[in-house]
């Protein structure tokens, strides 16, 4: 387990319990925030609060993390739980929200995690020992995101409105990471005593009073569901494939690949024809196939939130079909928007 120290600058080394409470409370949204945000919610995280330190106002939070969803008993399920984490630590959203809010990158520890199971399991002497392994590599995965929500938790409740808007997360995520820091900082506000903020395990620097009234401003309620502008935004462009989903029916687990500019990408394939030339083994895949496909990433309020290949037109160079007319995308997506290149798209492609 983690722990997530927040010190609050006092003279008499106490505190008011609203202060107290609001600040683990904050804490408490903002992890499952990230982790629903981040991983699908697909970790158990409980946060408990540990013995004080003697002789200081610390507020120690314990963070555990399990594979909550899926469970932690090794299974293939849980095992494709596993990979999914590992995948999602390498996408832009991660590395965008990782990186601005502790300076980590999250995508180095993915690879580590993978080439150190691929090491020891090749040296696996028999069946046995490789389900060690793979229980010991979840266990290690779950050590690691402890590491990521603490540190990724201190600095959302750290960090300064600007910062939070600028994370490419949901303006839903964006609002609770928000107001939880404003509930934190208006009891802190009300509490005289408290001269200052730190949060430990970040990086940032301690926060002085002075700069309370700035994080405890509340964030605009958001729109209703429904109020939502959504549209789409459709191109052609070249994906390497690095890890595809063969399961037509488990659409929910991505596919995974890189796009001409070398940056990750989750994606679902919806071409019919595709399919079923794959269930008929016209189609097969080796090692960084490459595929040109018609590409439609859902845009909610002018933010990416998923991509979908609408048609296979190529893979590795043999001609599979051909892109959906704009008459047939209107009908099948609704509003979209076009780009004015071909090619890669300059925001996220990842959800």
């Amino acid at each position: 387990m983690q722990e997530l120290k927040i010190l609050f600058d006092v003279p008499d080394h106490q505190v008011s319990v609203s202060a107290f409470v609001a600040s683990a409370r904050a804490a408490e949204t903002a992890i499952a925030t990230l982790n629903d945000e981040l991983f699908d919610g697909i970790f158990d995280v409980q946060l408990v609060v540990a013995a004080p330190q003697q002789g200081s106002l610390r507020q120690v939070l314990k963070v555990i993390v399990k594979l909550g969803k899926i469970g932690v008993v090794v299974s293939g399920t849980t095992w494709a739980g596993f990979w999914s984490v590992v995948q999602v630590l390498e996408t832009e959203i991660a590395m965008g929200v990782v990186e601005e809010l502790t300076g980590d990158t999250p995508a180095e520890i993915a690879r580590r995690i993978a080439r150190d199971y691929k090491t020891k399991r090749e040296e696996a002497a028999n069946e046995k020992a490789a389900k060690e392994l793979e229980q010991e590599a979840i266990e290690q995965l779950c050590r690691e995101v402890e590491g990521i929500l603490t540190g990724t938790t201190s600095g959302a409740l750290a960090a300064s409105r600007d910062v939070l808007n600028r994370l490419p997360m949901s303006d839903e995520a964006t609002f609770k990471l928000s107001d939880a820091q404003s509930d934190m900082f208006e009891q802190c506000i009300e509490d005289k005593t408290i001269s200052g903020v730190t949060f430990e395990n970040s990086k940032y620097e301690p926060i002085p009073r002075n700069q309370f009234p700035e994080r405890a401003i509340r964030p605009a309620k958001l729109k209703d569901k429904d109020e939502d502008e959504k549209s789409w935004r459709v191109r052609n462009e070249e994906i390497v494939v690095t890890s595809p989903n063969l399961d037509e029916d488990d659409q929910p687990r991505k596919w995974k690949g890189r796009t001409g500019s070398n940056k990750a990408i989750l994606f679902n394939v919806e071409d019919r024809e595709f399919w079923r030339k794959v269930h008929s083994l016209e189609v097969t895949f080796a090692e960084d196939d490459r595929m040109g496909v018609q590409l439609a990433t859902r845009l909610v309020n002018g933010r990416p939130r998923g991509n979908t290949v609408l048609r296979v037109i190529s893979f590795n160079g043999v001609s599979m079909g051909k892109p959906l007319d704009d008459n047939a995308l209107t009908a099948t997506l609704g509003r979209i928007e076009t780009d004015s290149e071909e090619g890669d798209y300059g925001g996220s492609l990842f959800s």
